[in-house]
């Protein structure tokens, strides 16, 4: 009876140890998080009159807004939906970081923020670049967002 409760008391204090380690990870964790304030740029609607969006393996498909309204102008010519462009850039307006995801160059690929697997967002002006965004997975109820000149 006595190896049977000493066994179990082994056990017990086991995943205590466990159990106190891995909050503390995750404490930590949290307090690198913290630290890091990422960010995504702010999009003025308004001013967006250009939209490029590149699908790995696909053409980029370049937009441009007129007094008529929006055109695909690459890789054909032709009218767009005025409505699905507008949502679009409403959406582009509405983007805010719920969160961290990682912080490391090496989880780029498994979050697909990577140039290889990305949806890429380019929001201009004019020749001016309002926003650039990999647009990723879609995880646990968020689309994953990187910038290309950041890690975060």
């Amino acid at each position: 009876m006595s190896n049977k409760l000493a066994i179990a008391l082994v056990a017990l204090a086991a995943i205590v140890a466990i159990t106190i380690w891995q909050l503390s990870k995750e404490q930590a964790s949290d307090k690198v998080s913290e630290k890091l304030q990422v960010s995504l740029p702010t999009i003025d609607a308004e001013k967006v009159d250009g939209l490029e969006v590149t699908a790995p393996g696909r053409p980029k498909v370049t937009l441009q807004k007129s007094e008529e309204g929006w055109r695909v102008t690459s890789p054909v010519n032709a009218k767009a939906s005025q409505s699905a462009l507008d949502a679009a850039v409403d959406k582009l307006k509405e983007l805010e970081v719920t969160g961290l995801a990682a912080s490391r160059k090496e989880h780029h690929e498994l979050l697909e923020v990577t140039d290889g697997k990305a949806i890429r967002v380019v929001a201009k002006h004019g020749d001016q670049v309002l926003a650039d965004l990999l647009v990723g997975a879609y995880r646990g109820g968020n689309t994953m967002v990187r910038e290309p000149s950041k890690s975060e």
